[in-house]
C-alpha cells in the first residue's frame, strides 16, 4: 500500500518532559550549557537531532511563506464566516 507524503504517520510517539529546574537545582546552567556543546558536537560531525529539520522549515516557512493551491486557499475561505457590519 503506497500513501501520500505527510499522511498519518503508522508509529507511536512518547513525549518525558524534565522540569530541569527541579532536577538539576543550582547546577542547572551549566548542565545545560554542557547538553548545548555535546548537541554541537554531534551536529558538527554530520548528525542531524530529533526535529532539528522541522525547526529549520519552519524557520523557513515563517521566513518565505508557504505556497498553497488557490482551490485549497478558496476552499479555507469559504470556512471563515464572512463579517457582518
Amino acid at each position: 500500500m503506497t500513501r501520500a507524503r505527510g499522511g498519518i504517520p503508522y508509529h507511536g510517539e512518547i513525549i518525558i518532559a524534565v522540569d530541569p529546574a527541579r532536577t538539576m537545582g543550582e547546577k542547572r546552567a551549566g548542565q545545560t550549557d554542557s547538553a548545548e556543546r555535546l548537541f554541537n558536537m554531534i551536529v558538527e560531525q554530520g548528525a542531524r537531532l530529533p526535529s532539528q529539520r522541522r525547526f529549520a522549515e519552519r524557520e523557513k516557512s515563517a521566513r518565505e511563506g508557504v505556497e498553497i493551491d488557490r482551490k485549497l486557499l478558496t476552499d479555507i475561505e469559504a470556512l471563515v464566516p464572512k463579517a457582518t457590519g
